[in-house]
């Protein structure tokens, strides 16, 4: 009897197996290529240009996993056709290739179509930049880009404020030291 059931059981496997279709292989992220006239007129920016650096950066508090940091790529603008009038620019990305995210390279050159997040952050993702050299095509429908009006060294920017919060931190410990200090004196003179 256990002989019967047994083979009952594989018999129902195997056909269970052979009913329930594999499951084929599926990609997470697959680009539709708008003409290169749409991606204009879709994107908030559109530019070629260096990747300076990439640095990794939190998204922010209380999101978790494998979304919870995003690049920060540091461009030097070489060529604006929207959007992209400073002289550098910070484009995020997507995530992990897996969600249509890309790995810039730094030193490398592409045509990047960005678009505008609700904070105002640029972001860039897979499907929306090309390496200069897969890019002639949307280059030559683009025609010549303006080069970027309004000199900015974001490195700069980022020194400035590390120093004005240094002066601030500074500023506050002095104020804290002042409120104890005045504090001790005024319990000294009660006790005296």
């Amino acid at each position: 009897m256990k002989k019967i059931v047994l083979f009952f059981l594989l018999a129902l496997y195997a056909a269970a197996g052979i009913a329930i279709p594999l499951p084929s292989v599926s990609y997470a992220c697959d680009c539709a290529t708008p003409n290169p006239s749409e991606a204009l007129a879709s994107a908030k920016f559109v530019f070629t240009g260096e990747v300076l650096r990439v640095k990794k950066q939190k998204r922010r508090a209380g999101v978790l996993g494998p979304i919870e940091y995003r690049e920060a790529n540091h461009f030097k603008v070489t060529a604006s056709w929207k959007g992209a009038d400073h002289t550098e620019l910070i484009v995020f990305d997507r995530g992990s290739e897996a969600s249509c995210g890309i790995h810039f390279q730094v030193g490398a050159r592409y045509l990047v179509y960005a678009y505008q997040e609700r904070n105002g952050d640029a972001y860039a993702g897979l499907c929306s930049v090309k390496g200069l050299s897969a890019a002639a095509r949307d280059l030559r429908v683009l025609g010549p880009g303006v080069e970027p009006r309004t000199i900015v060294n974001l490195d700069d920017n980022r020194r400035q404020l590390s120093l004005r919060d240094g002066a601030l931190i500074l500023l506050s410990s002095g104020l804290v030291a002042v409120l104890i200090s005045a504090f001790l004196v005024r319990r000294r003179r009660h006790r005296g």
